[in-house]
């Protein structure tokens, strides 16, 4: 004996399958007029809807995820999910604009800030300069002085001192 575990193929006829398909297909327009007749139109519609130009058409239930199109013709509907993205991405925007203000009012409060370190680093710089031309001023004065009073003490003593 095999371990196979045998196939059952399906019994049924060709005529059974297409009476099936026939019945899912009546099934399905119904589904559809009946999303149809109780849906509004879509805000936005359905990326299906919009590319094939029928927009005013993608008609969407609110006991149903898909419109009536999609239904139809048994395709996935992203109806609803774009009215969703588009309202998070218009929160983003405004998130972001308000984050954009924020961070513009920052920098020009640090341009401030740092023009006012600027004249206050030039206002300091420009101190230790006047400071330095005078110190070296009384440095000079202070030579100056000793030179001459070791002058007038070598002229008292009559020569240079050794």
């Amino acid at each position: 004996m095999s371990n196979r575990v045998s196939k059952q193929y399906s019994r049924k006829t060709h005529a059974e399958r297409e009476l099936e398909r026939l019945k899912k297909d009546r099934d399905v327009a119904k589904l559809a007029e009946s999303v149809a007749l109780s849906g509004e139109q879509a805000d936005m519609p359905c990326t299906r809807c919009f590319r094939a130009g029928t927009g005013e058409k993608c008609l969407m239930s609110p006991d149903s995820s898909r419109c009536s199109e999609c239904v139809r013709k048994r395709k996935p509907c992203d109806g609803t999910r774009v009215a969703s993205s588009l309202s998070t991405l218009m929160k983003q925007e405004k998130k972001l604009e308000v984050d954009e203000d924020e961070a513009s009012d920052d920098l020009l409060k640090l341009h401030e800030e740092m023009a006012a370190l600027q004249s206050r680093l030039a206002a300091a710089a420009g101190r230790l300069s006047r400071i330095r031309k005078i110190r070296a001023r009384v440095k000079e004065k202070r030579s100056e002085a000793t030179r001459r009073g070791l002058q007038e003490v070598e002229k008292e003593d009559g020569g240079p001192c050794s």
